[in-house]
């Protein structure tokens, strides 16, 4: 179907006679006169005269296409590319957009959302177009576009918040979306929700209402409360190695309400039982991060749940879930051209990871002649001390370890040539050596000092405690020089400002570089107390990556590993949205075909818990445009598949070829 901008320009029709009257008017008058000795050319006449009409019929037309072209083209017409349903022209078309996230429960629920999606209804009149959208993290069409507002009315009465997040935006784009595809002089969008402004996150002003399409927000907001507590942020360690040290579990707690509340109980459980509690003063709109310190020493998954005992309305925010999964110990390969020998890399790091029983390493030292890509699969941290140019399958095994999640430590030394290393490790190296430096004693500045430390890192993290390790006793003889890492992080800097320690993310590993190896050679750092800790946990952490996530938000797809299926503790199907993600918060488990099962945790979004409110005017000037900026019956025809605008781009193509052939029959013709 088709349609026009300006539809009062096709009057421009009638100019097709004008071609038809000129032809009449300027035709010639022939008198017939007899000549007898021209009785022989009478059939050349016929003839002659006969083709001659044909040319001046051909010319008519063609002029008379020319200004039927013409009139059509100003009118623009467009193309209206709409799906099946929506060919109709309604006086008025509504979208309704519901908030069904997990904060709408405090704003009044499925009772308050029915009646406010039935009040948006009432004044639609008789004939027109409504439709009914819910949005969480997922949107999903309830009711299509074109429907009779009674039939969204009945919907109305099965729209229920849930327990996922909000994105707003996509639910306004889809809506905006649906309203192009129908023709309606007033099209709006009613969105009904206590707008929080994590919502719109996935917004970045690319796109904008179309030309007439007006936004009313209705909002929802929460009834105040004399008492309401919550968690609005957990944190956990998501995998951790088992090493005797204790962890700590953290929520933050906020009161919402308006009473003070002098104690509040929050409670750590493991399992089935509890382990530890406190008791905290939380004033009205104040928060406060209550941590537990807990020994996870039990191997695989140790599923808990920090809890605020609270007389809420609406307990529901009141958990946060958690599941810490313990690894006993992480296979480590050593790879140097002397294994055995003493005083180098491979023998510090040897009795730095093995000091004593009760180590959670398991190490296996191979000479790099040696070094097989067998050893490097079952390994989840593979150190090359002193390494460089390698067979090509060491390196497809090593890209496949990091790929996986994997760790991989450099250790560069003497018998590394800069050119063979970047030759054989360029794809995952942090960066490409230069050249050895040596320190100058003679030199007013310690350049063999640590300069610069990032403790943010989770490598260097523990070292922000006090009295937990001194890196100005470490003195730096020799380092390397480098260039090309701009794809890397910068641990640590030596005083000059030069590079120590470098980290790469590959795919889910993490490659690390140590610019001076742990060798008396180079350096007293396997002399110095920070050499053990450090060197543990960088290990740690690339080898936390090789497990699988322990916890996620709802709505969040959880990746199973290899062969493990969705499955929830009672060994029921997870429900899922459509979107994929899980809906429902708790512990969930995954299992395969020889019984193993891995735990999940799933939490409410945390922005939920504490939404910060958008305000509907900032919505508004974000998303609505001006009518003028475009025709509103461009609008009003063009279609999600992008066809509504080409039409009149073809005639004005056909015309500009029509023009030359009229000028050519033109010259071509005698008219007398």
């Amino acid at each position: 179907m088709s349609a026009f901008v300006h539809p009062w320009l096709l009057l421009g029709l009638a100019g097709v006679a004008l071609p038809i009257l000129i032809h009449i008017l300027t035709r010639d008058r022939v008198r017939k006169v007899a000549f007898s000795t021209l009785r022989f050319f009478m059939q050349s006449a016929r003839v002659t005269l006969r083709r001659k009409r044909w040319t001046e019929m051909v010319l008519i037309a063609l002029r008379v296409l020319v200004c039927a072209l013409a009139a059509l083209i100003f009118a623009r017409p467009l193309l209206g590319g709409r799906a099946a349903g929506a060919s109709r022209t309604y006086p008025q078309a509504r979208m309704i957009v519901a908030d069904v996230s997990a904060s709408m429960a405090r704003a009044g629920g499925s009772a308050a959302l029915a009646t406010e999606i039935r009040r948006a209804l009432a004044g639609l009149p008789s004939g027109c177009a409504a439709g009914l959208l819910t949005c969480d993290q997922a949107v999903q069409e309830r009711v299509p576009l074109g429907s009779d507002p009674a039939v969204v009315a009945a919907a109305a009465a099965t729209v229920a918040p849930g327990e996922g997040g909000t994105d707003l935006a996509a639910a306004l784009r889809q809506a905006d979306a649906a309203l192009r595809t129908v023709h309606s002089a007033h099209k709006d969008i009613v969105l009904i929700s206590d707008f929080p402004r994590a919502g719109m996150e996935s917004y970045k002003g690319d796109w904008k209402f179309a030309p007439g399409v007006e936004l009313r927000p209705v909002v929802l907001a929460a009834a105040p409360a004399a008492t309401d507590v919550g968690i609005v942020d957990g944190q956990c360690p998501r995998s951790l190695v088992r090493d005797g040290q204790t962890r700590a579990i953290t929520a933050r707690v906020i009161n919402r309400g308006s009473n003070d509340v002098p104690s509040v109980t929050v409670v750590l459980r493991l399992g089935d039982r509890e382990v530890d509690r406190q008791t905290v003063h939380l004033p009205p709109g104040q928060s406060l991060v209550v941590r537990f310190w807990h020994l996870f020493d039990q191997p695989g998954d140790n599923p808990g749940e920090i809890r605020v005992l609270s007389d809420d309305v609406d307990p529901s925010d009141n958990r946060f879930y958690f599941n810490a999964r313990v690894i006993p110990e992480i296979p480590v390969l050593l790879a140097g051209p002397r294994p055995d020998a003493a005083g180098g890399a491979l023998f510090f790091l040897r009795r730095a990871l093995v000091p004593g029983p009760g180590t959670p390493f398991a190490v296996h030292a191979v000479a790099t002649s040696a070094l097989r890509p067998a050893d490097i699969d079952a390994a989840s941290v593979l150190v090359l001390a002193d390494v460089g140019a390698v067979d090509p399958a060491v390196v497809a095994a090593t890209s496949r370890l990091l790929a996986r999640g994997g760790g991989v430590l450099f250790l560069p030394g003497d018998a590394v040539a800069p050119e063979a290393f970047w030759n054989a490790w360029s794809a995952i190296a942090p960066c490409r050596l230069k050249s050895v430096l040596v320190r100058r004693s003679d030199q007013g500045v310690a350049e063999g000092e640590l300069g610069r430390l990032d403790l943010t890192q989770p490598v260097l993290e523990i070292f922000q405690r006090p009295h937990n390790g001194d890196f100005s006793t470490v003195r730096f003889a020799r380092y390397w020089d480098i260039g090309e890492s701009q794809a890397s992080r910068v641990l640590a800097r030596y005083a000059d400002g030069r590079p120590a320690i470098l980290e790469r993310p590959v795919g889910e590993g993490v490659a690390t570089i140590w610019l001076s190896p742990p060798d008396l050679a180079w350096n007293n750092l396997p002399q110095r107390a920070i050499f053990l800790p450090l060197l543990h946990e960088t290990l740690r952490q690339a080898a936390v990556r090789t497990e699988w996530p322990t916890v996620f938000s709802v709505g969040q797809p959880p990746l199973p590993p290899p062969g493990f299926a969705y499955r929830d503790a009672a060994d029921r199907a997870i429900l899922a949205s459509p979107a994929g993600g899980a809906l429902k918060t708790g512990f969930h488990v995954l299992t395969n075909a020889d019984g193993r099962a891995v735990c999940y945790a799933l939490n409410r979004p945390f922005a939920e818990a504490d939404p910060l409110p958008l305000k509907p005017q900032e919505l508004r000037a974000a998303l609505e445009r001006p009518a003028e900026s475009e025709h509103p019956a461009v609008a009003g025809v063009a279609s999600s598949g992008g066809h509504g605008r080409e039409l009149w781009w073809w005639l004005a193509a056909a015309l500009a070829l029509l023009l030359p052939a009229e000028l050519w029959f033109a010259n071509h013709t005698a008219r007398h």
